[in-house]
């Protein structure tokens, strides 16, 4: 059985490849403002994604369940 870690790893992965997936796709992210974004999900809905100074923040359910800053690193 996998440990936590490694399940919230194998997650982490996923979510960092589908967000580039989706970067790369000008149908699903529009730029809303110098620092803003709206980027559509797989179910269709459209979120918001702010570029702040620590890094990037977004109002999807994915990030507002685990919470923190993405960074260019990973999660603070």
């Amino acid at each position: 059985m996998a440990s936590g870690t490694t399940t919230r790893r194998k997650h982490n992965a996923t979510v960092a490849k589908m967000g580039r997936e989706t970067a790369d796709d000008p149908v699903r992210l529009k730029k809303r403002g110098n620092r803003k974004y709206r980027v559509s999900s797989d179910s269709k809905r459209w979120y918001c994604i702010v570029l702040g100074v620590c890094g990037l923040v977004c109002d999807c359910p994915d990030q507002q369940g685990r919470g923190g800053i993405v960074t260019a690193r990973g999660r603070r």
